[in-house]
């Protein structure tokens, strides 16, 4: 077996049993963003973190090994070829399960975006945690003794946060005016986007979402599925946090909060995010516009909580009078003045709504989701379902299923 053959095979075994990288670079002035599996090149600066990681490379003496630490508590093991440029690396790995408490510090020392830290995160799925520097070192060993002869080579540990807190900053007075005008066109058209969703102007807020997906500072971002996606999860939660403020209830917003959290995770393209994207900003609106408790008097937004927490339960003008300690008939006038509904109507809509999310998101048969939403009798929920919407629960998860498969999505499938 030839060498070349050797470090194929070695270089297989350790990313297919491991999930761990080694690779052979030529030249530390080539492209050296795979030796973190592309992390800093999504860094505004990736420019200066390379050229600081290149900066320890070069001084690796040939039979030397050594293990780098960074910013992200990612660790490397790194060998010099008998070449003048060429080295060897092993990682990124590290040895422990990250926790919230190791995301909170890693954000604030890298200074990352929500955005960034969600992709960190997601990153770092791929990075085996079970390697420690040892076995690192014995790998490195390995290659060592095998390909040139070495048997007992030093080694050395470089922390790269130590060494960059000494590195003088290079950013000129002209970058960082440029930036902070860039920073604020990115609040004023956050500040935009969420208004107009909060208006429920769906227009207006797609518009101003384009800007985020066309501007060159996010593009540096959004250039991965996985970076797309974790943009558009935070977009998602700061949608939810809008239409909290606008007095939407709870229970709409877990419903279309994870309903999106879902269908972000199941997107293979960039083309089906931004379907998805224009799709969950539309629902949103639609919720800001329609949903509201805001808009009704204390008394009437009691009445709202109350159903809607017990949808499941039998409900009466008499049960949630009751409940609320109020009597049947001042309920009944006060909730069909203010909604125009009467609360019969407003319960049997708020359950086909529920309905309508278990047939296109679940395979539960008829008769459980008609239990689920507080209506024993399946055939009479067919009948008012049928009524409701104008097809039987068979035949609209049959048109939905279709819709998904075609990728064509409804209008508003959060709503209708």
């Amino acid at each position: 077996m030839t060498s070349n053959d050797s470090f194929t095979l070695l270089k297989s075994v350790l990313l297919d049993v491991e999930k761990l990288q080694l690779i052979y670079f030529e030249d530390w002035n080539q492209d050296i963003s795979q030796i973190d599996l592309h992390l800093r090149a999504k860094m505004d600066n990736n420019g200066v973190l390379y050229d600081h990681f290149r900066s320890v490379i070069k001084k690796i003496p040939f039979g030397v090994i050594f293990t780098v630490h960074d910013l992200f508590l990612l660790n490397y093991t790194l060998i010099r070829g008998n070449n003048s440029r060429d080295f060897y690396v092993i990682g990124p790995y590290r040895s422990l399960i990250y926790d919230e408490k190791d995301f909170a510090v890693l954000s604030q020392k890298n200074h990352l975006t929500t955005a960034q830290t969600e992709e960190l995160r997601l990153l770092l799925q791929d990075i085996p945690c079970t390697i420690t520097n040892s076995s690192a070192q014995l790998i490195a060993k390995s290659i060592l003794s095998h390909f040139f002869g070495i048997d007992n080579p030093a080694t050395q540990e470089v922390n790269l946060e130590h060494t960059l807190a000494h590195t003088p900053s290079v950013a000129s007075l002209q970058d960082l005016n440029q930036h902070a005008r860039w920073i604020e066109e990115v609040y004023h058209h956050q500040h935009l986007l969420a208004l107009y969703i909060s208006q429920g102007n769906f227009e207006r807020a797609y518009a101003e979402s384009r800007f985020f997906s066309t501007a060159t500072l996010n593009r540096g971002t959004l250039d991965s599925r996985t970076s797309h996606r974790s943009y558009l999860y935070a977009a998602n939660t700061s949608f939810r946090i809008v239409a909290q403020q606008v007095g939407v209830h709870p229970v709409y917003l877990d419903d279309i909060s994870n309903l999106y959290v879902q269908k972000l995770a199941n997107c293979i393209s960039h083309n089906q995010l931004d379907k998805v994207y224009q799709e969950m900003i539309e629902a949103y609106c639609s919720l800001c516009r329609e949903y509201p408790n805001r808009k009704y008097s204390q008394n009437v937004q009691t009445i709202i909580n109350y159903i809607l927490i017990n949808l499941s339960n039998d409900l009466t003008p008499q049960s949630i009078a009751a409940a609320v300690n109020f009597s049947p008939g001042y309920i009944s006038h006060k909730f069909k003045e203010e909604t125009g509904m009467t609360l019969v109507n407003y319960i049997t809509q708020q359950r086909i709504r529920i309905a309508k999310q278990m047939l296109a998101d679940t395979d539960m048969l008829i008769r459980d989701i008609s239990s689920y939403i507080g209506i024993p009798d399946s055939n009479y929920f067919v009948k008012i379902f049928k009524k409701e919407v104008g097809l039987t629960p068979n035949a609209y998860r049959k048109k939905h299923t279709a819709q998904h498969t075609t990728g064509k999505p409804s209008k508003n499938p959060s709503l209708q």
